[in-house]
C-alpha cells in the first residue's frame, strides 16, 4: 500500500503536470492549433448557439466585461479605429449616414448633450471654422438672402434693431478692403471703435438728425490715406460728412472724440 499524499504534495504534482502540458503545447503549437480548428469546425453551430445563449442569459455581466476591456485597452482601440478610418473612409461615412438615418432623434439628443458639456470647445471650433471659410460662408449668406424671403426679412429686422453694429461691420469691411485696419490694434481699441458707432446711433435717435462716423484722415484721400483706428474717427451730421467727401479739412483735424 502506497504512502498517502498530503494536500501540498498533490498541489505540487498538479502544477508540475500543468507545466508539462503547457510545454508540450508550446513544442507542438501548430499541431494543437490544427486540432482545435478541426474541433471548432466540427462543433461550430453548437458553439455559436451556446455563446449566443450565454450572452442572452448574462447580458449585464457581458456589458460590464466589455466596458472594463474597453477601458483597459482604450488607447489601443482608439489607435486601431483611427487607422481603420484613414484606410476605409467611405465605409465609416456610409455607416455614419445609416446610423443618423435610423437613429435621428437619438443622434440629435446626443449631439445636444455633448454641445452643452463642451460649449467652449464648440465656440472655438465655430470661430476657427468661420475664419477659415469666411468667403464661403459670406457667399452662402448672400445667396440665401437673395433666394429666401424669410431669411432676408430676418436680416433686415436685425439690421434695424442693430444699426450701430451694422455701421461698424460696414466700415470694418470697407477698411479691410482698403487694408486700413492695422493688425496691431488691441481689443480695447476695437471696443472703442464699437462704442463710437453705438454713440453715433444714439445721437441720431435722440436728435432725429442722421449722423455718420467719419474718418478724419480719409481712407482714400487724395494726398494722404488714414487708418481705421479710434483716434481717426469722429461723429458728423450726414450732410456735413457728404460735403466733406474724401478731403482732409483743417477743422476736422482739431476735433476730439468725447465718449459717454
Amino acid at each position: 500500500m502506497g504512502k498517502k499524499l498530503t494536500d501540498d504534495e498533490k498541489l505540487v504534482i498538479k502544477l508540475q503536470r500543468a507545466e508539462k502540458r503547457k510545454q508540450l503545447r508550446l513544442d507542438n503549437l501548430e499541431y494543437y492549433k490544427a486540432k482545435e480548428r478541426e474541433k471548432y469546425l466540427k462543433y461550430r453551430e453548437k458553439s455559436l448557439e451556446r455563446d449566443k445563449l450565454y450572452r442572452l442569459n448574462n447580458l449585464e455581466k457581458r456589458k460590464e466585461t466589455e466596458r472594463k476591456s474597453r477601458e483597459k485597452h482604450k488607447d489601443k482601440i482608439s489607435e486601431k479605429a483611427k487607422l481603420d478610418r484613414l484606410n476605409n473612409p467611405m465605409k465609416y461615412k456610409i455607416r455614419q449616414q445609416n446610423y443618423l438615418t435610423n437613429n435621428s432623434e437619438k443622434a440629435k439628443h446626443n449631439r445636444k448633450v455633448w454641445t452643452e458639456k463642451n460649449i467652449n470647445k464648440v465656440k472655438e471650433q465655430n470661430r476657427l471654422n468661420s475664419l477659415k471659410n469666411r468667403s464661403k460662408i459670406n457667399a452662402r449668406r448672400r445667396y440665401r438672402r437673395k433666394t429666401d424671403p424669410i431669411y432676408k426679412a430676418k436680416c433686415d429686422e436685425w439690421a434695424k434693431r442693430n444699426k450701430d453694429k451694422r455701421r461698424y461691420s460696414t466700415a470694418k469691411r470697407r477698411a479691410a478692403l482698403l487694408n486700413a485696419t492695422p493688425k496691431w490694434l488691441s481689443d480695447s481699441d476695437i471696443r472703442t471703435i464699437k462704442r463710437i458707432y453705438k454713440h453715433c446711433d444714439y445721437i441720431s435717435q435722440k436728435s432725429g438728425i442722421p449722423y455718420d462716423v467719419d474718418h478724419i484722415h480719409p481712407l482714400q484721400g487724395k494726398d494722404v490715406c488714414g487708418l481705421h483706428v479710434p483716434w481717426n474717427l469722429q461723429i458728423l451730421e450726414s450732410t456735413e460728412n457728404e460735403s466733406k467727401g474724401n478731403k482732409l479739412l483743417e477743422k476736422h483735424c482739431q476735433l476730439t472724440m468725447q465718449l459717454p
